[in-house]
């Protein structure tokens, strides 16, 4: 059974600054998932939001996700029915000071929640976004009990807000 992971993300620094390289020659381990990205995308978040959780039903897809700046909390929960996992959650500490990113195979919900002043992620995907396909439960939702990095503020966007519960997804599988 599939399930995430760390990889081994080199960083290169000079005087200038640092380079990281999460290029396919670098992330071989990922072979056997056969993920070859084909969308990657930058995200700057302020202290306090959460985003997700999110997946996709169909065009599923493997995220490699590598924070640039700062410190996140990431969380994935198993969605594969088939998995005595099914509906367990994950939890890694990510931060841009190590050379880490964390590979998420399909069949997982992920989201994160920025613990540090501010934070810029870049996520690798190897499937276009699908509208239709998409999946969201509000990352506050009771019968999960995420138990996110209390904070002065949970900012969410009014999608992740308004987002469907884990019993609807139960329901839909």
């Amino acid at each position: 059974m599939l399930k995430p992971i760390f990889i081994r993300t080199p960083k290169y620094y000079d005087n200038r600054g640092y380079l990281i390289d999460i290029s396919k020659s670098k992330i071989s381990s990922l072979i056997k998932y056969n993920f070859k990205p084909k969308q990657t995308l930058i995200v700057k978040s302020k202290k306090g939001t959460i985003r997700g959780l999110h997946g996709q039903f169909k065009n599923r897809q493997n995220k490699l996700i590598t924070v640039l700046q700062g410190e996140i909390l990431d969380v994935v929960v198993d969605i594969n029915i088939r998995s005595k996992n099914y509906g367990k959650i994950e939890y890694f500490e990510m931060t841009s000071k190590t050379n880490k990113s964390l590979f998420i195979p399909h069949g997982f919900l992920h989201g994160y929640q920025v613990i540090s002043n501010s934070s810029i992620i870049c996520y690798s995907i190897d499937s276009d976004y699908k509208k239709k396909n998409q999946i969201s439960i509000n990352p506050l939702d009771a019968d999960l009990k995420i138990k996110w990095i209390k904070q002065p503020l949970k900012i969410l966007s009014r999608k992740d807000n308004e987002a469907k519960s884990f019993r609807w997804l139960k329901k839909y599988l």
